[in-house]
């Protein structure tokens, strides 16, 4: 191509448009395109899955052994993703090549941020005699990072990290890995010591996995986001002391199954105890199951509560659980999240709503995931009405949102055959829970949101309480959708919606 009539300006709005196959293409018809191509072949991130993945990006940063070349197209690496599996060969060039890449890129890539690996202490102990995990400890432009699947071997090397990160994210699943991370002593498993050279800047974190905060470590004053799931022991004064800046709490999998009621109520009253001395905090918002949530007893102030039934239905204790929970943190705003139609089925809901902290909520969400398999039979008309009925009597309210999703696995037309997914589902639903299906053409629930009106129950709410701002009504189902929205909800209750 001759360069005298060639646009480059026009060429880089192509390319910022274009495939990265297009790009590719482009890139070899002439050396400016080859030059300036670069930047877009790399827009959208590195991801590196197997051997062929790593020599390549490698060949193509060195391209016909250029330094101008090299230095322009190191520049726009932004994000690197290793995904190289649970089981890469041994005898293979990736440890070498990766090795070689972040050598690079810690000495040349002043734009690289963003960092993610899997299976990392599978990657990172690949070959012993190539130390990766050094040359990524070394490296000092990093703002996020994430390790799925990082045993010892990752967590010592999170502890050498130069990078002054924002973001960081390390969750653990293999079972393997697991072991090998609850055979190290409790300090090496202390999640507070990890990130300690960035305890000034880290301002989010998540945390899966087999470790503590209960060791003595660093204040992390800039953190406003946490997450944590498998964290053991649940003790919220740890998370208080590492994070008094504390504002989202998102808390998952904390209570193992094998713990009682006796077991859970004792943990809550360790972890009140233990926060007795502590003023009152704040925490804008708190989202997590119900039993876990009531278990961290956290008596403070949460503007947003997102609560989840837990896992093993609806029962008595959960709802002392959640009163319990509404009486903790005090919520302005929640949404409510259950799976299991027990608590609509009786007085249950409405009494609920005459709970003191729920008569001070300005929102609430209801969101009721129904499992067809097990509900194709229920009649959702009294179900409806308990909602009206207990939300009406709570009169501070300004916005109300019911969610409301069923989506069954496969066709239950009379004409139409069951896909596999159905037929398997199906069979283990017998299996596991001695659930006899009933006949294919008896779904009620199917045949109620076929002819619902969802305007009408907003209307009748309306009516019912009249400083009601927004009322909104979403049925998520198998072919038969609705959804109906007046005023504003987001302005309220938009945090988990």
């Amino acid at each position: 191509m001759d360069n005298s009539v060639l646009n480059i300006d026009v060429f880089h709005v192509i390319m910022a448009y274009a495939t990265r196959h297009t790009v590719s293409k482009l890139m070899q018809t002439c050396h400016s395109l080859t030059y300036e191509g670069g930047r877009y072949l790399l827009a959208s991130g590195v991801q590196l899955r197997t051997e062929n993945d790593a020599v390549s990006f490698l060949s193509f940063l060195f391209a016909r052994s250029s330094f101008e070349e090299f230095s322009s197209r190191i520049q726009w690496v932004r994000s690197v993703v290793l995904s190289f599996g649970t089981a890469p060969p041994r005898q293979s060039m990736i440890p070498g090549t990766v090795y070689s890449i972040f050598t690079n890129l810690s000495l040349f890539a002043f734009n690289f941020v963003h960092l993610e690996i899997y299976s990392a202490e599978t990657l990172l102990t690949l070959d012993p005699s190539v130390d990766i995990p050094y040359v990524i400890a070394s490296l000092t432009t990093l703002g996020t990072l994430s390790i799925v699947d990082g045993g010892k071997v990752a967590l010592n090397m999170l502890g050498r990290l130069q990078s002054r990160l924002y973001s960081a994210s390390i969750s653990v699943y293999s079972a393997a890995v697991v072991a090998d991370i609850a055979s190290v002593t409790p300090g090496e498993r202390n999640a507070r010591r990890l990130f300690e050279g960035c305890a000034q800047q880290l301002t989010s974190l998540s945390v899966d996995g087999p470790l503590s905060f209960s060791a003595a470590g660093p204040t992390y004053s800039a953190l406003r986001v946490l997450s944590i799931r498998r964290i053991w022991p649940p003790a919220v004064v740890d998370y208080l002391d590492a994070f008094p800046h504390l504002q989202h709490l998102k808390v998952l999998d904390l209570i193992p199954d094998a713990l009682d009621e006796d077991d859970i109520d004792q943990h809550r009253q360790n972890n009140i105890l233990c926060r007795s001395h502590r003023a009152a905090d704040r925490i804008r918002d708190v989202r997590g199951p119900i039993v876990d949530l009531y278990t961290l007893g956290l008596s403070c102030r949460a503007e947003f509560l997102c609560a989840l039934q837990s896992n093993d239905g609806w029962d008595e204790y959960m709802e002392e659980c959640l009163c319990a929970i509404l009486v903790d943190t005090r919520p302005v705003h929640l949404t409510l999240m259950i799976t299991d139609v027990a608590l609509l089925l009786s007085e249950e809901f409405c009494a609920l709503c005459q709970q003191e902290p729920m008569q001070h909520l300005e929102s609430i969400h209801l969101f009721l995931d129904l499992i067809p398999y097990e509900y194709r039979l229920l009649n959702m008309f009294p179900i409806l009405e308990a909602i009206h009925e207990g939300v009406r009597t709570m009169t501070s309210l300004r916005a109300f949102k019911l969610t409301i999703s069923w989506f069954p696995l496969g066709e239950y037309e009379e004409d139409y055959g069951v896909d596999e997914r159905g037929q398997d589902f199906e069979v283990v639903m017998k299996s596991w829970h001695g659930y006899q299906v009933p006949p294919r053409q008896d779904f009620v629930l199917r045949d109620f949101f076929a002819s619902w009106d969802p305007n009408a129950f907003v209307n009748r709410l309306s009516e019912a309480l009249a400083g009601l701002e927004a009322v909104h009504v979403i049925n998520q189902g198998h072919m038969y959708n609705a959804t109906v929205k007046r005023g504003p909800y987001g302005q309220f209750g938009g945090m988990w919606t």
